[in-house]
């Protein structure tokens, strides 16, 4: 005898593409799964939606459920009630449980023996071994031959019998697994009894409306947590839900603990990349009904999951600022929650909050955690410290309390936490030109990014791929990785510094190669964004220049050089934007503009322009120093800028960077001298003309055409 399997997902599929209807994959997947690869079963599913296309889910045909009748018409009565107990086990079972669940005259193992050894001949069930084990002879362990066998056993009992015989063999599991619910004793508490909990939750879940409530909500809690352990977050969703559903079974409802699963339900909806609002949401309310201003202050603070796309780590979520905002109106002045409260308030208040503002309830969390000793407080205050800390005078600030938050993280052996600490570490280091050491953060982010499985790990990891990627001069990287970014972002509304992010990275790569059809394409909508920040107004100006729109670039630049846009150098935004303003100054060849610009960059001359939100970094702030300086005929101070920053973008790897530099000093050592100058020395001349090779060579390798139109103009000169 040959025993035929079912076919492969891939043969089922092949199958089902000569059916008149095409499948999508889920429905696909979900056609292997009910029918095991079946040929006669995939036919005849797939029958169902030639007779009826606007079906939308699958279901067994009447036929199917007639075949399966037939073949356990073989079997006697007892047999069949057995299979139908055994079913409700699931599609697995074991001898020691379905004895355990028999009842009556009918309940000696000899008798459960010669009836399964019946079902064995017909084929309605089989033997399962443990290969493990290398065992001849299976160890009392049992799967029926297919699911639907299955299927076609569970719904011949009532509804009131399922619901017993669930809670039987509940029980039987608890005495098989020696696990105990809450409040009593186990026999002997298994290390991996963490693996049983599912079977568990399930059968108690199912027995709830006829039985013990305590019992399905106490396991179907104990089986998320045990999920989340193992970053199932997924699962832990659907065993939180479950214990909701359980918890209602039994009036009246304790809505303390009502309010305590919403909680957790919420936070495993955004570990899981799902919205968690609207059960942290319910739980507020909970809570209000409650009297209880630390559940509120639970759910505010559970609402950070959500993923942060806005400046300055802001969460992008409209309901955590009022729900914030009542906590602290309503929580003790000595409660634990309040620094933790006080580091999300930090982040997430009014949109037009001054930073200066913002950092006053970052210290007062601070030092609340430092007196409190508080690990999770203590995290959260210098996460929101480094997050604020953004003036580039105080990058080695944001370094030291990047280290201390690292510190703590590891301290705790909490992984989400450390991977953080190593996000944060990232930027300062590029900024002080450590790339050996940031691309040693950005590694350990990858491992723990593949170990976390969180959807912000992945996206993370995707923004470091796009942030180096522009920086070493990738730029055909930089189209797939935003794809990817999105895709990993999946349905999730784009919050607005996502979608700057995303704009800044595709017009920076696109200007850099010269890509004039995008720019002519998107200038209008690019002018339009100019008009939100200042930020975006120095980015349009630069793009307007590199692409020879001058006096566009001129338009867009000129509302900036003002005191307040000049001066205001509280974050990243500002290094960028005047980096961005010189390069189009330079461009125009502003000189008035230029020695405005001049002395508020110098101070910054050993730092490279990153930018913390963006994930990008730009190059040695030197080079635009060099820009500046050679316009304002400062030539003593153009050579020495220029020779920092060509060492500095070399250190980085910055290659785009390194061929600018290179071009841009090369011009200068090649320029006819000044009037009332003296001319360039012949070593000054052969150094300029090994700088424009070089910049010439570099250009093409990137895509850079204009600087390699640019570099090739200057030869000969």
């Amino acid at each position: 005898r040959v025993y035929l399997s079912g076919l492969s997902p891939e043969a089922t599929a092949e199958l089902a593409a000569h059916a008149e209807h095409a499948l999508s994959a889920t429905a696909l997947r979900e056609l292997h799964s009910l029918t095991e690869g079946n040929p006669f079963f995939v036919q005849q599913v797939l029958r169902l939606f030639a007779d009826d296309p606007t079906r939308t889910h699958l279901d067994l045909p009447q036929r199917v459920r007639e075949v399966i009748g037939l073949r356990l018409h073989g079997l006697d009565v007892r047999a069949q009630h057995l299979l139908a107990l055994a079913s409700v086990i699931g599609q697995r079972f074991t001898l020691a449980v379905l004895e355990h669940i028999v009842e009556g005259p009918h309940g000696s193992r000899a008798e459960t023996l010669e009836l399964l050894d019946a079902a064995l001949a017909l084929r309605v069930v089989r033997e399962v071994s443990e290969p493990a084990l290398r065992a001849p002879t299976p160890l009392g362990k049992y799967e029926f031959a297919h699911a639907l066998i299955r299927e076609h056993l569970y719904a011949s009992l009532d509804e009131r019998e399922r619901l017993q015989i669930h809670a039987r063999v509940g029980r039987a599991l608890e005495q098989l697994y020696a696990i105990a619910p809450a409040g009593h004793a186990a026999l002997q508490y298994e290390p991996d009894a963490g693996d049983h909990l599912n079977e568990l939750a399930h059968h108690f879940c199912r027995a709830a409306p006829l039985c013990d409530v305590e019992r399905a909500v106490d396991y179907c809690t104990r089986a998320a947590e045990h999920a989340l352990h193992v970053l199932a977050f997924e699962q832990a969703v659907s065993h939180y839900q479950r214990a909701l559903e359980a918890l209602a079974c039994q009036l009246p409802i304790d809505e303390a603990r009502r309010c305590a699963l919403k909680l957790a339900l919420g936070s495993a909806q955004f570990r899981a990349g799902e919205d968690g609002n609207p059960a942290l949401l319910a739980a507020a309310e909970i809570a209000r009904k409650l009297d209880r201003p630390d559940l509120i202050a639970e759910a505010a603070l559970s609402m950070l999951g959500r993923p942060r796309f806005r400046r300055h780590g802001r969460t992008e979520n409209p309901a955590l600022e009022p729900l914030l905002e009542e906590a602290l109106h309503t929580l003790p002045k000595a409660h634990r929650l309040r620094s933790r409260l006080l580091s999300a308030r930090a982040l997430n208040g009014p949109l037009d909050e001054p930073l200066a503002d913002k950092r006053r309830f970052s210290a007062q969390a601070l030092g609340l955690a430092r007196s409190a000793h508080d690990h999770d407080a203590l995290s959260d205050a210098l996460l929101a410290e480094v997050r604020l800390t953004q003036d580039p005078q105080h990058t080695r600030e944001r370094l030291v309390l990047a280290d201390e938050l690292l510190a703590v993280a590891e301290r705790s052996g909490h992984k989400e936490r450390i991977f953080t600490a190593h996000e944060m570490r990232v930027q300062p280091l590029l900024t002080l030109g450590d790339l050996r050491a940031a691309d040693a953060a950005i590694a350990t982010c990858d491992a723990l990014a593949q170990e976390l499985r969180l959807p912000r790990c992945s996206l993370q990891m995707l923004r470091f791929a796009l942030e180096r990627a522009l920086g070493d001069g990738r730029f055909h990287d930089v189209s797939t990785l935003t794809k990817r970014a999105v895709h990993t972002r999946g349905e999730a509304p784009p919050s607005p510094g996502y979608l700057v992010s995303m704009f800044a990275w595709q017009t920076y790569a696109r200007t850099l190669r010269g890509d004039r059809e995008w720019f002519e394409r998107h200038i209008e909508e690019m002018a339009d964004k100019a008009d939100k920040s200042r930020l975006m107004r120095a980015h349009v100006a630069f793009v307007y220049a590199s692409f020879g729109e001058l006096e566009h670039a001129r338009r867009c630049y000129a509302p900036l050089l003002t005191p307040e846009g000049l001066d205001a150098s509280d974050d990243d935004d500002w290094l960028l934007g005047l980096a961005h303003t010189a390069d189009a100054v330079a461009q125009v060849g502003d000189r008035e503009a230029a020695a405005l610009l001049q002395p508020r960059l110098a101070p910054h001359a050993k730092l490279n322009v990153t930018h913390f939100d963006w994930w990008v970094y730009f190059g040695s702030t030197a080079h635009w120093l060099g820009q500046l300086a050679a316009l304002c005929e400062q030539r003593d101070a153009a050579l020495g800028y220029f020779e920092e920053a060509l060492a500095r973008n070399q250190q980085l790897g910055a290659r785009p960077a390194f061929a600018r530099t290179a071009l841009a000093y090369a011009r200068l050592l090649l320029a006819p001298p000044a009037a009332g100058s003296g001319s360039p020395s012949r070593d000054e001349r052969a150094r300029g003309e090994r700088l424009r090779q070089e910049a010439e060579t570099t250009a093409p390798e990137l895509g850079m055409r204009f600087l390699a139109r640019d570099a090739a103009a200057l030869r000969g000169t």
